[in-house]
């Protein structure tokens, strides 16, 4: 029986999958997902360190949560108002502004900031470096 309930549960999944609209989703990709392909496009620029690279994927994770986490009420920050390694990082949720649109605007500036740092001295820089301010 859990096998039967397994099937119809995927034939369920499979229909209500052909059935939405997927072509509109990929036309127009979230910020977070273009900044994350500029990434990705500046790590094939440069040298191989897997190190690095996972370093600076999760950092550019963390700084658009953290910018988005500051617009809304109900996330909890992983970085902002908080301390690590004896560095504090100060933050009042009090300090966001509510405008509509402006989570996006901090998830961009955030990783325009980071990603620019980044890959400054790296072999593929200006290369980088023009990826980045297309991507802004």
């Amino acid at each position: 029986m859990p096998f039967l309930t397994f099937l119809r549960l995927c034939s369920l999944v499979a229909v209500v999958l052909s059935a939405a609209p997927l072509n509109r989703l990929a036309a127009q990709p979230s910020s977070a997902r273009l900044w994350n392909e500029a990434l990705l496009d500046a790590i094939r620029a440069d040298f191989a360190r897997p190190t690095v690279h996972a370093r600076n994927l999760f950092h550019l994770s963390v700084a658009q949560y953290d910018a988005w986490a500051a617009f809304d009420a109900q996330a909890a920050p992983l970085v902002l108002g908080r301390s690590l390694a004896g560095i504090p990082c100060p933050f009042s949720p009090d300090q966001a502004p509510s405008e509509r649109g402006a989570a996006e605007t901090a998830m961009s500036y955030a990783a325009y900031r980071l990603l620019l740092h980044r890959f400054e001295r790296s072999p593929g820089g200006e290369r980088t470096r023009g990826l980045i301010e297309e991507t802004a």
